[in-house]
């Protein structure tokens, strides 16, 4: 009987201890096994940072294991070392590595964190210091930090690392409320939970973060200021916020006051050096105010990114705007060998710009001709490089690139005028009589294009001088030419050279009508003797007013047609009896 009935007595036993679970717990010590739901937030805690390593290995391993004591696994399930091992060797890294916060963010993804801890160990002289902050695993850029724990050990600083844990989790759930309303548009209700996550933890960054989104959407109609003294609380708790950070910018911007907006994009760009587009916002911005400060981000931006067109896209207009020609004109052509696309008209026209004020007319050139293939529409191109080619003495080639110019837009006077200058220093002054006349004739300005006749006069009294043996056919060329202009544009200058011209005139006049006559051809005498005596009236006539370019020239000139010319009247009478 004894022996029937032992399991009898064990089978009552364990029907005791399943109905009774809380008196089998107090009296064996044990309790049904309880475990996450799928409502439980998963924490991710990563491995410290430290020097040496193992210091972050230890420390990490203390918290970890204190937040999981202290936690039911129902209400707070904290990721288990083996599995983060596991996934880190999954991933190429070694077991217990400590990583950025880019790379916790991917590892928190593996093992479906919601939060993270991520945390920096050191030693003391007089123990441990252990800092702290939560990171959301969605976007590890929204951050909790803890007040740093100094203790003996890591027991004890994990310990009161655990209990801020507990106290910061306090604002999660009013902070997913805010968010949600957020993204159902309802910002009035959002920023109502957020302040009431932060009176749940009073140095809440998260909650205070979204309330700082709440006010900042457009249908609060809040002013940046409200915006900015969310941001300001957020800084103060935690510098190196970006997301705040990123909120304040956008105050600023709002708000107008660019010093701050750039102050905060360049605290933020320290933040994240390798942030290009954040990089290229900075320079936009302190290119309108302090392009100085500009050029070091820049240089080092290149130095990360050689090549990259859009870098050397903002480089070439940076340098540029602050004068660095030579420099600029170099970066401009290393931007459009990384992207030619980038060689639009607007690239010729500020190298050729640029190179101009470098008076470097070779480049003015090259950068014409090829814009001018390009875009073969466009009439400055070759009438940039017509200007280069006449400074570089090409006056054929010139020519050649006004006419270009015409052919494109033929009411482009500036192009005819130095097409017509061009003509003149090829000595081809028909050819800008020509084109002054068309000009004048079209209702071109007179003081403009008088002095464009004019302009092969002054070549031709050059050339009297070089050229002795053919100066009367200068003179008389020169003389024509001063007529003409003054024809069509009177001004003192024509007076003048019609005077200079005609009393060279009218001494060869006589001197050819004594020669004639000396040699008994009278008929010859006659006619150059009338010359003379028609120049001389001529220097007479226009001489008075041509005494404002040089009243001593001038002088000269009225004194010599009273001395001569009563010589020359004599001679028509002597040589003219017919």
């Amino acid at each position: 009987m004894k022996a029937l009935q032992r399991p009898m007595v064990v089978g009552l036993g364990l029907a005791m201890m399943a109905a009774v679970p809380s008196l089998a717990q107090a009296q064996y010590g044990y309790s049904r096994p309880t475990g996450p739901t799928a409502d439980t937030p998963h924490l991710l805690v990563g491995t410290c940072h430290s020097t040496p390593r193992q210091l972050g290995v230890d420390a990490s391993k203390a918290l970890r294991d204190r937040i999981t004591n202290e936690n039911n696994p129902r209400d707070l399930y904290v990721i288990p070392n083996k599995d983060v091992n596991g996934a880190l060797t999954a991933s190429g890294y070694a077991p217990d590595s400590a990583l950025s916060v880019g790379d916790l963010g991917a590892l928190g993804k593996l093992v479906h964190a919601d939060e993270i801890v991520d945390c920096d160990a050191s030693q003391t002289p007089n123990g441990v210091r252990l800092a702290a902050r939560m990171l959301l695993a969605s976007d590890v850029t929204k951050a909790q930090p803890y007040p740093p724990v100094d203790a003996k050990n890591w027991d004890d600083a994990a310990a009161a690392m655990e209990r801020e844990n507990t106290q910061a989790r306090k604002q999660l759930d009013g902070y997913n409320k805010c968010r949600n309303d957020l993204i159902n548009g309802k910002p009035q209700d959002a920023a109502r939970e957020a302040q009431n996550a932060i009176k749940q933890y009073q140095r809440a960054t998260l909650a205070r973060l979204c309330l700082a989104t709440a006010y900042a959407d457009s249908s609060m109609h809040y002013p940046p200021d409200s915006v900015l003294a969310v941001t300001d609380e957020i800084l103060k708790i935690d510098p190196a916020n970006s997301f705040a950070l990123r909120i304040a910018i956008g105050a600023y911007l709002k708000k107008g006051d660019q010093a701050d907006e750039i102050s905060a994009m360049e605290k933020l760009y320290q933040l994240e050096p390798q942030n290009l587009t954040l990089a290229g916002q900075i320079v936009d911005a302190l290119a309108a105010s302090d392009p100085s400060k500009a050029l070091p981000i820049l240089q080092q931006l290149l130095k990360q990114s050689p090549g990259d067109p859009t870098l050397l896209s903002q480089m070439w207009k940076l340098q540029a705007k602050l004068n660095m020609f030579h420099d600029a004109i170099a970066t401009g052509e290393q931007m459009v060998r990384a992207d030619s696309s980038l060689a639009d008209s607007s690239y010729f026209h500020r190298q050729i710009a640029m190179a101009t004020t470098d008076s470097n007319w070779a480049k003015v050139a090259e950068y014409a001709a090829e814009g001018e293939k390009k875009f073969p529409k466009d009439p400055q191109l070759p009438f940039l490089g017509g200007v280069a080619q006449r400074n570089l003495k090409q006056f054929d080639q010139a020519a050649a690139s006004f006419r270009s110019a015409l052919a494109v837009d033929p009411s482009n006077n500036n192009a005819k005028l130095y097409l017509a200058q061009t003509y003149s220093d090829l000595g081809m002054p028909d050819s800008v009589v020509k084109i002054a006349d068309a000009a004048i004739a079209g209702g071109g300005d007179k003081a403009t294009w008088g002095p464009m006749l004019l302009a092969p006069v002054q070549d031709l009294l050059g050339k009297t001088k070089t050229d002795t043996a053919n100066a009367t056919q200068y003179y008389k060329r020169a003389f024509d030419l001063s007529m003409h202009a003054d024809s069509v544009a009177p001004s003192p200058t024509a007076h003048f050279f019609i005077g200079v011209t005609a009393i060279q005139l009218a001494v060869d006049g006589m001197r050819r009508s004594q020669t004639a006559a000396q040699g008994k051809q009278m008929d010859e005498a006659c006619s150059a003797a009338k010359d003379a005596q028609n120049y001389f009236t001529q220097a007479q006539l226009h001489m008075p007013q041509g005494g404002q370019v040089d009243a001593a020239t001038a002088g000269a000139v009225m004194n010599a047609v009273t001395q001569y010319a009563p010589n020359a009247d004599k001679m028509v009478k002597a040589y003219c009896k017919k």
